[in-house]
């Protein structure tokens, strides 16, 4: 503060020691000015959270000296749950209270202009005038030239300018209804200074650019990765206060005669609030043993040869809202910037297409991405979480999203221009658990704006000027020339009448030609998959109609568990992702089966079929495929009937239920087991077995009526359940254990039941409700 007055307020405020907030000691001080105390606060640090956990927000400011600029860029960054100060243990995030019910939300939102212009205009003009000169015979001596000129002038100029923009914006936001807990961890907000000394661009174009490749290499503004000493302040209690005032005393760290690079760090408290639902139903996905987050690959690589699982996730997919981007892992996105910028600036050499090989330096990237330009500036938001995470389905296609143009001026006969291209490839998607309470609300809207602003101007102008010319002096000598004893005086008059008239218009049209707004309430599947992340700066040089290449650099990095997504129910089954656990619907789980070699795939029309069955009282339905060995099939896995309880019934409360099979072949016996044998026990009995609870399941076949009904019938080539033909009746049967006074399972009961399950649990006492409204009705008969 001492060195840097020219940050602070020109005013002293007073602040005495009753001041709750006051970090300072009483009496009068000067302070952070209001655009920098506006943004260093904690309610800004929360809606930038996502920037200062990643790359981070960038502060900058320029003064002029003599020949030169210097450049200020102060870097913001936020790190949740730091290393512990000496002498002290990691904490983590600490619980403070559980809320019964709350909605958790979280907002994101991506505005996309493009616009195109075009200019026209003529003008046209008419000059006329002439000109007459006389010198009468008998006029005197000193009189001897009279003449007039009359003039008329006519111009007239039209131009006419159309501009056409379109605007795309997207909005989702997520609600997460229910039991909810708060927590509160400690966070380091750190403040890294970056001073740099520019030659002006007058200075440095005499010169053919050598005082800008001379002061780079005194100040070693490629060097991206610099050892930096640091300041810290350690948390004051529990209640958050400002960002310390005494930002500004950063600056007087003085580390280089020429580049002054420091970091001050200081700790706060911030509170979060998690659904207890996320931390309850979560399968941690898990990572190679070794494995970095950040690993920087050949640009040659792709999920085959780095031995990853595709996951075909779309643009589709999202700009639909089957699924959204819950967010990039934001330590692994600012780490991917720190490497990425450390190759682009020259700091280490990029890797090639190839294992083994590097890159050529482009000195073209080099001097656009060094320190002390406002492209190192961009490339914080462009390679930054909500960049990544808001516009990923522009990143997913085929080439990435190519970003808007930086410039660095200054070259003796060009300027360097370049552009930051980004594609993402997700692989390697692993499920977490189900948001069974959450719902998305997403509105696609386009704004298009017509702009056209025309100009008309015409002028005219006619005038009229005689004169008159006489000579004087020593008239014997008018005859030589250049005398100046002979005079020669004139004198004029002129008169002109002018016209001019110019009108101008300007009309803006605005519509809205698309909004849709979609509401969807389903358990949403949480994923988590790695991402490849392609990023290709391409400069050149290039000034009015001078332009040649200034070279290209690609990096690809594997983020691993970078990814976080929602996926609906029907895109999941559409993405091959199965849960170990089921998928909630509202009878029950269930579970398809993708990419089984025995088992038919599951798809939308099981899923609707599953839902179609309401909840009923008492009951708890799967709706999972057997196979031939009375083995469920979970994705493209068989489990014996205790590996299935283990895996998937062993994490639901089923206290007083009554399971119900619905497939077919649930009660099936004597089936052959793969060695052969006969197995007696059929997949629901050993169910029943094994969790001590009546099951209800068919012996035979059984199929769901596009009204969503569950039927035990066996059809033949012409069987029409509509028709009433071609089909024979099977039953349902409840298999019940006994159980002896310690809890034993002694023996087996049957009961058959009717063929139609919602009857045959009627009879057990169970009360079924309708169909719900909300399923659509299936498109054929589903053999289950």
């Amino acid at each position: 503060m001492e060195k840097a007055p020219e940050m602070l307020d020109a005013h002293f405020t007073y602040r005495s020691a009753a001041d709750p907030a006051a970090d300072t000691a009483p009496g009068p001080l000067r302070e952070l000015p209001p655009n920098l105390a506006n943004l260093l606060n904690p309610g800004s640090a929360e809606a930038l959270i996502d920037l200062l956990l990643g790359p981070g927000l960038i502060l900058t400011g320029i003064k002029s000296l003599p020949l030169f600029n210097q450049r200020v860029q102060i870097v913001l960054r936020v790190d949740c749950d730091p290393e512990p100060e000496p002498g002290k243990e990691r904490t983590g995030f600490r619980f403070v209270e559980h809320v019964d019910g709350m909605n958790v939300s979280s907002y994101s939102f991506r505005l996309n202009a493009h616009g195109l212009a075009t200019t026209k205009g003529g003008a046209t003009g008419l000059n006329t005038g002439s000109s007459t000169s006389d010198a009468p015979a008998d006029s005197p001596d000193h009189f001897n030239q009279f003449s007039a000129g009359p003039s008329f002038d006519s111009n007239a100029n039209r131009s006419e300018t159309v501009k056409v923009t379109d605007t795309a914006a997207i909005r989702d936001t997520y609600f997460s209804s229910g039991p909810a807990d708060r927590y509160i961890a400690e966070v380091e907000v750190s403040a890294t200074l970056t001073k740099t000394l520019l030659p002006s661009r007058l200075f440095n174009s005499a010169f053919l650019g050598a005082p800008g490749k001379l002061g780079s290499w005194i100040q070693k503004t490629a060097d991206t990765l610099p050892a930096r000493p640091s300041r810290r302040w350690a948390v004051a209690d529990f209640v958050t206060k400002p960002l310390p005032s005494d930002l500004a005393a950063l600056v007087t760290t003085r580390i280089d005669p020429v580049v002054t690079r420091a970091t001050s760090k200081w700790r706060m408290l911030e509170r979060v609030v998690q659904p207890t639902e996320a931390l309850s139903d979560d399968i941690m996905p898990t990572v190679p043993a070794g494995a970095a987050a950040v690993t920087a690959v050949p640009h040659g690589s792709t999920p085959a040869s780095l031995g990853a699982t595709p996951f075909h996730l779309t643009a589709a997919h999202l700009t639909t809202h089957g699924a959204f981007t819950q967010n990039f892992r934001h330590d692994s996105v600012r780490t991917m910037f720190d490497l990425s910028l450390a190759g682009f600036t020259g700091t280490v050499k990029p890797l090639g297409a190839t294992p083994g090989s590097t890159q050529k330096h482009s000195y073209a990237v080099g001097r656009l991405t060094e320190a002390g330009t406002a492209a190192q500036d961009a490339l914080h938001y462009q390679i930054s979480v909500p960049m990544l995470s808001r516009n990923l389905e522009l990143m997913l296609r085929p080439g990435g999203l190519k970003l808007s143009e930086v410039v660095r001026p200054g070259g003796p006969f060009t300027d360097t221009e370049g552009s930051l291209t980004i594609e993402v490839t997700p692989m390697n998607a692993q499920t977490r658990g189900y948001a069974r309470s959450a719902w998305l609300e997403s509105v696609d809207y386009t704004f298009k704006e017509f702009q056209r602003q025309a100009g008309f101007g015409f002028s005219l102008s006619a005038g009229t000027g005689p004169g008159t010319k006489e000579a004087s002096g020593d008239l014997a000598l008018s005859n030589v020339p250049n005398a100046h004893e002979v005079q020669h005086p004139s004198d004029g008059l002129s008169a002109s009448l002018a016209f001019s008239n110019n009108k101008s218009g300007y009309a803006v049209l605005k519509n809205m030609p698309k909004a849709v707004t979609r509401i969807r309430k389903v358990p949403w599947l949480r994923v988590t998959a790695d991402a490849l992340v392609t990023l290709t700066f391409e400069a050149k040089n290039a000034r009015d109609l001078i332009r040649y290449p200034g070279g290209k650099i690609v990096q690809k990095f594997w983020l691993r568990n970078a990814l976080d997504f929602g996926v609906a129910p029907e895109d999941s089954l559409q993405l091959g992702l199965v849960h170990p656990r089921g998928m909630p619907v509202p009878s029950g789980l269930f579970l398809p089966s993708l990419g089984h070699p025995q088992v038919a795939d599951d798809d939308d029309q099981s899923l609707h079929a599953a839902n179609a069955l309401p909840a009923a009282p008492g009951v708890f339905a799967l709706h999972v495929r057997v196979d031939g060995n009375n083995d469920f099939v979970v994705g493209n896995r068989s489990l014996t009937p205790a590996e299935f309880h283990a895996q998937v019934l062993a994490h639901v409360d089923l206290t007083g239920k009554t399971l119900v099979l619905v497939t077919g072949h649930g009660d099936r016996g004597g089936a052959a087991s793969a060695a052969g044998a006969a197995s007696a026990v059929s997949a629901a009995e050993a169910l029943a077995r094994i969790t001590k609870l009546p099951v209800v399941a068919a012996q035979g076949p059984v199929h769901v009526t596009p009204d969503g009904s569950p039927l035990a019938v066996t059809l033949d080539q012409r069987g029409s359940i509509a028709s009433q033909r071609g089909f024979q009746r099977g039953q349902w049967t409840e298999i019940a254990p006994r159980l002896d006074a310690a809890g034993t399972v002694v023996g087996i009961g049957r009961q058959p039941l009717d063929y139609h399950l919602v009857q045959a649990l009627a009879v057990l006492g169970f009360v079924v409700p309708p169909r719900p409204d909300f399923v659509p009705p299936l498109r054929t008969l589903i053999k289950r």
